[in-house]
């Protein structure tokens, strides 16, 4: 019986002592877990002026990179938060506007998605490495959301069920974008949860299904009724705002948002002297522009191209050029320079002559001669082939410097529509 008792009793012993190490075991598998996992925290601060119980409205979350694990949590009255339990790896962490518990109606704060650490598309967020460890100081400061609002139309004559072929999108240089479908029966659209700041807006057309695949025969637009981004003018939100009436109508045939008037580049207006020419940036690019030089508004026949060589029946007359641009769906634009007048010569000139007696002190004077029609004169004399300061009058008076000089006189004759004409006297020898 005594030998039963023993046996007993070291069975009992071995028993506990098989349980106790199998708790061993399982603690320490606990701690070893504990040891691989790690929390992420921060502090989430909202729009000035929030009270706290909005933090209840304010959801954090934590994806791994990759997928796999992902968790969320609600941040502390005073906006701190931390998410436990997470394995070593990166993760993206995102801090969102839910609705409010408790709330009827539900009411979502107006808030801004972003990501850490600080911007607001989910490609652009920065890795929390958990690698090494916890991490920590990972804030968000959240900004007030605002709207954007319009309407598309289908221009008239063209199926008014496009518009459900149409989607509307922003976007900003701080990285926030945003896209909507129009409602299929008013064309409304509204774009909301957007940051402050100055939005790009695209009117895209892509494909819809009723009853069978339809593509729109429309042009992509962007605000304001143009067709590329860099024209468009810019939609800017106030933060906690809305900007409304961004509306669009849409098209088949579009039109130039850009056509500048041509210049005519200018040397000299002679006979024989070629005329250039600078279109101007047109807006979109054309896919081609032709030129028609014009005599008094008529085009010069064979004058189609971009320089244009004066000749004699261009005397006296305004010359014009006029650019036509053309693009596949575009309507074709033209448009015509400032005219230019190309000068005639006088019908009668003469070559001025000095008189007047040769001596110091002495004044000579100029004869101009007949010139046909009537100019208006400006005068420079001139000692040994050199301008003499301040000689620019019809008459000059000798002075002891012109001692053994010859002297002589540019006479100079202007009118408009006529081409300058200088004309030089014979040089008079000042004797010593």
């Amino acid at each position: 019986m005594q030998a039963l008792k023993d046996r007993s009793a070291a069975a009992v012993a071995a028993l506990a002592a098989l349980v106790l190490a199998a708790a061993t075991v399982v603690a320490d598998a606990r701690a070893a877990h504990a040891a691989d996992t790690h929390s992420i925290s921060g502090t989430v601060t909202l729009p000035a002026g929030e009270p706290a119980h909005m933090y209840q409205g304010v959801q954090v979350y934590v994806s791994q990179a990759g997928g796999g694990i992902s968790s969320s949590a609600t941040p502390a009255s005073d906006g701190t938060y931390s998410l436990g339990g997470l394995p070593a790896g990166q993760y993206r962490v995102q801090f969102s506007a839910v609705p409010l518990p408790a709330s009827d109606p539900v009411v979502t704060p107006e808030y801004v998605t972003e990501f850490y650490p600080g911007v607001y598309q989910q490609q652009n967020a920065g890795l929390v490495d958990l690698t090494a460890g916890s991490a920590t100081g990972i804030d968000a400061t959240l900004e007030w959301a605002s709207t954007l609002s319009g309407k598309v139309t289908i221009a008239s004559a063209l199926n008014a069920d496009w518009v459900k072929g149409v989607t509307v999108k922003a976007w900003s240089a701080n990285g926030a974008s945003g896209s909507a479908v129009p409602n299929a029966a008013t064309g409304a659209y509204e774009l909301t949860g957007l940051p402050a700041g100055a939005y790009t807006v695209q009117f895209s057309v892509g494909s819809y299904f009723d009853g069978g695949v339809v593509l729109p025969d429309l042009l992509t637009e962007y605000y304001n009724d143009v067709y590329g981004p860099s024209a468009a003018t810019l939609v800017t939100l106030p933060a906690h705002g809305a900007a409304g009436g961004i509306n669009a109508t849409l098209s088949n045939v579009g039109h130039f948002t850009s056509s500048p008037k041509p210049t005519i580049v200018l040397s000299k207006l002679t006979v024989g002297s070629t005329l250039g020419s600078k279109t101007g940036v047109w807006v979109p690019t054309p896919a081609k522009i032709t030129y028609q030089w014009k005599r008094n508004g008529v085009a010069i026949s064979g004058a189609t191209k971009a320089t244009y060589k004066i000749t004699t029946k261009d005397r006296g007359k305004k010359i014009t050029l006029t650019t036509t641009a053309t693009l596949s769906k575009f309507t074709t634009k033209s448009a015509t320079s400032a005219a230019v007048l190309i000068p005639k010569p006088f019908s009668k000139t003469a070559t001025p002559k000095i008189t007047g007696t040769l001596k110091v002190g002495k004044k000579l004077s100029v004869t101009k001669g007949t010139w046909s029609p009537k100019p208006s004169f400006s005068y420079q004399w001139y000692r040994d082939g050199k301008k003499i300061s301040g000689a620019t009058k019809s008459t000059y008076t000798v002075k002891a410097a012109d001692k053994g000089k010859k002297i002589k006189v540019k006479v100079t004759a202007k009118k408009s529509g006529y081409i300058t004409v200088s004309k030089t006297s014979a040089s008079k020898k000042i004797p010593k």
